[in-house]
């Protein structure tokens, strides 16, 4: 049976059906295999860094193929995945990455100068990661080029993962500082439903689970799956490999105010 993780079931899928669409954002299409490749690629990169096993990786993105990608490519190596709130002004920003231990951060080329400024205050920030936005942005120094990594650097060995591996996300902070919240992968396969959504999918209610990942694929070939939600939010965090896995997910650059 596949390893309750999030990491594995995706790679399950794109083994599956590698030239199926896995992410949509406008008409920029990525599919399963293309998206399991770069994932791969963004792990190596981490490892080479020092990054080891549960080390933080913060993803300051807006919605976008890349944040999926940084996703799951943080999952592979068993890193934990920080989202942060985009909006976050410089010590809002810097308190995060602080009390997050992150020693990696993935950011828009449109939030660069903040984000860099931010970094600079960080003790233990191994690697920061600049993902285009604009078009021709150039990067900062001491700063890496997302799609070069992705696109040309060796990928990670696939590896066992567990389900005590976590994920993180803040708490909005409107009852003072934000929280940080640790959510262990098996848990958050639980919550959200992940391998049971796929089968109920299929209308398949009282299948087992040891028909996966035989079925993720065939779960995975449903058409788009629209997610209205930011990224950045504790919802979307648990809400997105369900989706992605159970249809193409549909990239909303902004798709509600969020502050």
């Amino acid at each position: 049976m596949i390893e309750q993780h999030h990491a594995s079931v995706f790679e399950g899928i794109a083994d599956a059906i590698p030239d199926a669409p896995a992410l949509a954002q406008g008409d920029r299409i990525t599919t399963w295999g293309e998206m399991e490749s770069r994932a791969s690629r963004l792990s190596g990169a981490m490892l080479d860094a020092g990054l080891g096993i549960q080390a933080r990786v913060a993803i300051d993105l807006r919605n976008c193929s890349e944040w999926m990608e940084s996703f799951f490519g943080t999952l592979k190596g068993r890193q934990v995945p920080v989202s942060i709130n985009y909006r976050y002004l410089d010590d809002e920003l810097a308190f995060l990455l602080e009390n997050s231990d992150s020693e990696a951060l993935i950011f828009h080329a449109s939030l660069g100068e903040r984000v860099v400024r931010v970094a600079e205050r960080i003790a233990g920030m191994k690697m920061l990661i600049q993902v285009d936005d604009i078009g021709g942005a150039p990067v900062p120094e001491g700063v890496l080029d997302y799609e070069t990594l992705v696109s040309g650097h060796p990928s990670a060995e696939r590896i066992e993962r567990f389900a005590d591996d976590i994920v993180m996300w803040y708490s909005g902070g409107t009852t003072g500082l934000p929280k940080g919240i640790l959510i262990p992968i098996g848990r958050s396969a639980e919550m959200s439903g992940s391998q049971e959504g796929r089968l109920r999918t299929l209308g398949r209610f009282g299948d087992s689970l040891d028909s996966i990942p035989e079925d993720i694929a065939e779960c995975a070939k449903v058409p788009s799956f629209l997610t209205f939600g930011p990224y950045i939010s504790s919802v979307a965090l648990l809400s997105v490999p369900r989706s992605v896995s159970s249809g193409t997910l549909d990239c909303i650059r902004n798709a509600i105010s969020y502050c």
